[in-house]
C-alpha cells in the first residue's frame, strides 16, 4: 500500500490526492445519463437560405429550435446545448426542399 493513501487502519494518515485526480478537475466532468434515457443529439440542424422557399413550416413545428432572424429575415437555428431529435427529424421530412440538414458539432 502507497504510504500517501489513507487506509481503514491509519485513518490518520495525511491523504494526498495523486496527480491524476488534480488533472481531472481541470476538464469538464461526463454528465451520464439515466437508464432508458437518449444520448443527446450530438449533431446542429443547419437551413440552406439559399434553396429556402421561406414556407415556415419549420418554424410551425419546431420553434424552440427555429427563429426568424429580425435583421436578415432569413429562418435560422437557435444556439442550443442540446436539440430535440424527434422533432428535428420531423421537421426535416415535411420541409418541401429539403434544404434542412444536419451537420455535426463533434
Amino acid at each position: 500500500m502507497r504510504a500517501d493513501a489513507v487506509s481503514v487502519e491509519n485513518p490518520n494518515t495525511e491523504k494526498v490526492s495523486p496527480n491524476w485526480a488534480r488533472d481531472l478537475r481541470m476538464v469538464s466532468t461526463w454528465r451520464g445519463r439515466k437508464k432508458g434515457q437518449k444520448d443527446p443529439m450530438k449533431n446542429v440542424p443547419v437551413i440552406n437560405v439559399t434553396e429556402c422557399s421561406d414556407c415556415e413550416t419549420c418554424l410551425e413545428l419546431c420553434p424552440t429550435v427555429f427563429i426568424r432572424n429580425k435583421e436578415t429575415g432569413f429562418i435560422e437555428t437557435r444556439e442550443l446545448e442540446q436539440y430535440p431529435e424527434a422533432e428535428i427529424y420531423e421537421v426535416i421530412s415535411y420541409c418541401p426542399q429539403n434544404c434542412i440538414s444536419l451537420e455535426d458539432i463533434a
